[in-house]
């Protein structure tokens, strides 16, 4: 199912095999391509992300921080965001994503509302960077994967659809 996605969404990215450019939506394929680590690149090797600054993975502890590009990479793979795509058609300039970005530091992401990994995570921040709309593609396609599981395997008439259509108001809104 990942390689099928990747595939599928291959042309809205491209593998960064040097430096990112000023402003890019950049990502790093995690775990083997299992997750992506999304940020900001703002120059002089550095990346503007929403996530914990230890590095523990505690989401009650993720700030806007910038890091060090090599940091931010971990050994990953690197891949740039390209507009337009799946997100939007329209995109801040390369000067208004950064400002947008150094604005947030010290802020527990979009709207500081504190780290949820579905609804408030490091792509919403960096999509809202670089759009203005808070979306991560990541999540939604978690969560379209429990709803096509819940509905192969709730079959109570009624009930499963409104399950779904609760789950998918939530997933628009």
């Amino acid at each position: 199912m990942i390689e099928q996605m990747t595939k599928k969404h291959m042309k809205n990215y491209e593998l960064i095999t040097g430096i990112p450019k000023y402003g890019d939506l950049i990502f790093a394929d995690r775990q083997e391509g299992i997750y992506r680590h999304f940020g900001i690149y703002a120059g002089n090797k550095t990346v503007i992300h929403f996530a914990d600054p230890d590095d523990e993975f505690d989401s009650s502890k993720a700030i806007v921080h910038e890091i060090a590009l090599n940091k931010f990479i971990d050994d990953c793979n690197l891949y740039r965001i390209k507009f337009p795509n799946e997100y939007t058609k329209t995109a801040y300039s390369e000067d208004e994503t950064v400002q947008r970005a150094k604005a947030q530091i010290g802020k527990k992401g979009v709207d500081n509302a504190g780290y949820n990994i579905l609804f408030n995570n490091c792509e919403h921040f960096a999509v809202w960077c670089k759009t203005g709309i808070a979306t991560s593609m990541q999540s939604k396609r978690f969560i379209q994967a429990v709803i096509t599981g819940i509905g192969k395997g709730y079959k109570r008439d009624g009930i499963r659809g409104s399950i779904i259509d609760a789950i998918l108001a939530i997933i628009q809104w």
